[in-house]
């Protein structure tokens, strides 16, 4: 029993991490096409600065703005 209860609480702390974090994938939709495909690289593909300039034909330093201005803009859509 305590291992089932044990479960059913992670359970549902999994799912209310995922809540939690809805806000942040609805404004990742929201941001301008570079910006989203930068963090789409970045965190879900897990490439690099540099393999993400190269793959997106940018310098690999507008690509860091990219990355810096998207989490900026993420983090004050989850302050609203």
């Amino acid at each position: 029993n305590k291992i089932r209860q044990a479960d059913q609480l992670e359970d549902q702390l999994i799912a209310q991490e995922r809540e939690d974090l809805t806000f942040v994938w609805d404004a990742v939709k929201r941001l301008p096409e570079s910006y989203r495909e930068a963090i789409h690289l970045y965190y879900y593909e897990g490439y690099n600065s540099r393999e993400i300039a190269q793959i997106l034909k940018k310098p690999e330093s507008t690509i860091r703005t990219y990355l810096q201005k998207a989490k900026k803009m993420i983090r004050n859509c989850g302050k609203s």
